[in-house]
């Protein structure tokens, strides 16, 4: 196991993608594919939203990376489920940024232990406890939850959120307007 991060001002590098990768998953409900370098030279990256895509089941059995990009809903809890997890191909790697709740966590526990599949995580379904049994295993790379801790990211948003004030300020709509 690889823990990234550290104490304030020590800004995190690190990176979980691999180019060998061949073929990646982006799975996501809105917003666009990343843009790893590595997935524009050596890979092939496939999607799945609920609007279009190859189905998620399709692309869990062929993806050599899975990164997840979606908001926890009642929808998407537990949607990457024992059986889901049962489907990625053995020497897969997923990759969770988005919420820890949405991966069955006792089920993806197992299947790390086995060493069948690797992960790099940076959620975990009870923040801040992580299991203990991933704390040893060589084919994990833990986070605390700082994966949008770059500057590239932390300027982004900050950008939205200036653009959001003036926008306030002018009288106009907001152009990222959260609705509960």
């Amino acid at each position: 196991m690889r823990v990234v991060g550290g104490a304030a001002g020590h800004g995190p590098s690190y990176s979980v993608a691999t180019s060998q990768a061949r073929r990646s998953v982006w799975w996501g409900w809105g917003g666009s594919a990343p843009r790893w370098p590595a997935a524009r030279r050596h890979s092939r990256v496939l999607h799945h939203r609920r609007t279009d895509g190859l189905p998620l089941d399709e692309l869990l059995r062929t993806a050599d990376v899975v990164s997840l990009h979606v908001p926890l809903t009642p929808e998407t809890q537990g949607l990457v489920s024992r059986e889901r997890l049962a489907l990625l191909q053995d020497g897969a790697t997923l990759i969770n940024t988005a919420r820890g709740a949405i991966v069955d966590e006792d089920a993806l526990v197992e299947e790390l232990a086995s060493g069948r599949i690797s992960a790099g995580l940076d959620v975990f379904a009870d923040e801040p406890r992580v299991p203990e049994r991933l704390l040893d295993l060589p084919n994990v790379v833990l986070a605390p939850h700082i994966a949008s801790a770059t500057v590239e990211t932390r300027a982004a948003m900050t950008r939205v959120l200036v653009d959001n004030v003036l926008a306030l300020l002018r009288g106009e709509p907001l152009p990222n307007e959260v609705f509960a």
